[in-house]
């Protein structure tokens, strides 16, 4: 009788049911293992909502949620539309109109609150792409907007958790030359964060309304269609509610040691 990866190795239970959902094995299990336990070591844990690390190397298994991996919307597995390329260090979009993931989850419904959430991504390589979304969720007629740009065609990277009503909750990394690198966006309280690599860049003032849209990734999704397409490649993204300062460096260490890990590139 078959045993499965995760109980012959006695990992974590939240890891097992990932690792027996996804089929993966060796080094990516392992590697999996490593990152559940990281994360409940430092807190992270319970303020996750999706997790997305992209192991297997095809549509089937980098579909799934760490956080809840039922193969269900409820569930926030990923739905990939358009025309995607699956290899062992993630998932790429191709970058046009058509092209995203489906989370499934919406900024502007419960556990979510107007002063807390979060949502990062790793981008491995340096892609300069013109205006191109990499997470985002916008309502623009008088809610929010939820997004992270790593460059903008203006040279900037953007990091929103926006009320486009009040025009705030914005903080812009002035002159991002590379793209590599995690970014996160949070908020837990007053003030919308910019994080990069683990550490906080600063704090911008923080909007009042989540955008009533679910997110995509490799695209906005602004409630009529997907929107600034990107290209950039996936590795890791996760959405959440807010973090502390100490959450926050800890989820940024997490997800380093994990793409280190596997040595996750472009």
């Amino acid at each position: 009788m078959f045993t499965p990866f995760a109980t012959q190795n006695q990992f974590d239970p939240d890891a097992g049911a990932f690792i027996n959902a996804t089929g993966i094995g060796g080094i990516q299990a392992e590697a999996i293992n490593n990152l559940v336990q990281q994360l409940k070591a430092g807190g992270v844990w319970e303020r996750l909502i999706a997790l997305y690390p992209f192991v297997g190397g095809n549509a089937q298994s980098c579909k799934f949620n760490l956080i809840n991996p039922q193969d269900t919307n409820a569930a926030y597995r990923l739905t990939f539309a358009g025309t995607w390329t699956f290899d062992a260090n993630g998932a790429t979009p191709n970058g046009a109109a058509g092209t995203y993931a489906e989370t499934y989850v919406n900024p502007s419904t419960s556990p979510f609150a107007a002063t807390s959430g979060h949502f990062s991504y790793y981008c491995p390589q340096n892609y300069a792409a013109g205006d191109r979304v990499d997470i985002g969720s916008g309502d623009y007629t008088g809610g929010g907007e939820s997004t992270i740009a790593t460059r903008w065609s203006d040279g900037t990277g953007y990091l929103l958790w926006y009320n486009s009503s009040a025009a705030n909750g914005a903080y812009t990394i002035p002159t991002n030359t590379s793209t590599l690198g995690y970014y996160m966006v949070n908020r837990l309280g007053s003030g919308t964060q910019g994080w990069r690599n683990g550490v906080k860049l600063g704090t911008g003032v923080s909007g009042t309304t989540n955008a009533n849209r679910t997110f995509f990734l490799a695209a906005e999704n602004n409630g009529t269609t997907n929107y600034r397409n990107s290209p950039r490649k996936h590795i890791i993204d996760t959405i959440g509610l807010g973090l502390t300062d100490a959450q926050g460096a800890n989820l940024g260490n997490s997800v380093l040691n994990f793409v280190r890990t596997l040595n996750k590139t472009a």
